[in-house]
């Protein structure tokens, strides 16, 4: 019966330890997004165009000098140091790496399985 005892109040410690290790995850996940929200960022790809981007709240993204197509919602995604740019529904997929507080480096592709190399520059 003791063992029983011991046996619950083990789950019960290492569940909650899991939970507060996966809130304090979702916290700093929040206040990396915080550090993005509102900045501005001149990207140049190895092929097309430059255009500027602007990480928004709710991982929505505004694409400038850039066109795309009807109904596109731009997103964006961060998890630690990696950052994924949605550009056309899908059609193209911006995957990088925050070198520094003023530098993304990265690759993209396409839909048509293009794959190009990308910078961006805090402005």
């Amino acid at each position: 019966m003791i063992f029983r005892y011991l046996f619950l109040i083990l789950v019960f410690f290492s569940a909650s330890s899991h939970f507060s290790s996966v809130e304090s995850k979702e916290s700093n996940s929040k206040d990396l997004d915080r550090d993005l929200i509102g900045t501005r960022w001149f990207l140049t790809p190895s092929q097309g165009n430059s255009f500027e981007i602007e990480f928004v709240k709710d991982h929505e993204l505004i694409v400038r000098y850039l066109r795309l197509g009807r109904g596109a919602k731009p997103s964006w995604a961060r998890d630690g140091k990696k950052i994924e740019l949605t550009l056309n529904n899908g059609y193209a997929v911006y995957k990088g790496r925050l070198i520094s507080k003023t530098e993304i480096k990265g690759t993209a592709k396409n839909h048509h399985e293009e794959s190009w190399f990308w910078t961006a520059k805090r402005l």
